[in-house]
């Protein structure tokens, strides 16, 4: 699985940031505001990447400037939802012929 992670390019809007950030994450405020301040990913890990998804356009919807990583790389939007996807239909195929051979 891949590492996905959004970092906080906006400084100017921290306070709305942690608002919607605490939604999504269980760090603290404190936790949040370092984060954002020194350029680490405020979300990140192997898991969540539909959760990371959201968190990404409730930000955007919001006007905060984020910036989505791939392992460690910058990436965007709909490369995520592609993965997503991708991952879904191999489960799925998974599933299928585990039913199959049972």
């Amino acid at each position: 699985m891949d590492t996905v992670g959004i970092k906080v390019i906006s400084r100017n809007e921290i306070n709305r940031c942690i608002k919607i950030l605490r939604k999504y994450c269980k760090l603290s405020i404190g936790e949040i505001k370092e984060a954002i301040i020194s350029n680490n990913y405020v979300v990140g890990g192997i898991k969540g990447i539909v959760n990371i998804i959201k968190l990404y356009k409730e930000l955007c919807d919001n006007n905060i400037q984020t910036q989505l990583y791939e392992h460690e790389r910058i990436t965007n939007v709909e490369f995520l939802e592609n993965l997503v996807e991708t991952y879904y239909e191999i489960n799925e195929e998974i599933a299928d012929r585990i039913w199959i051979k049972e």
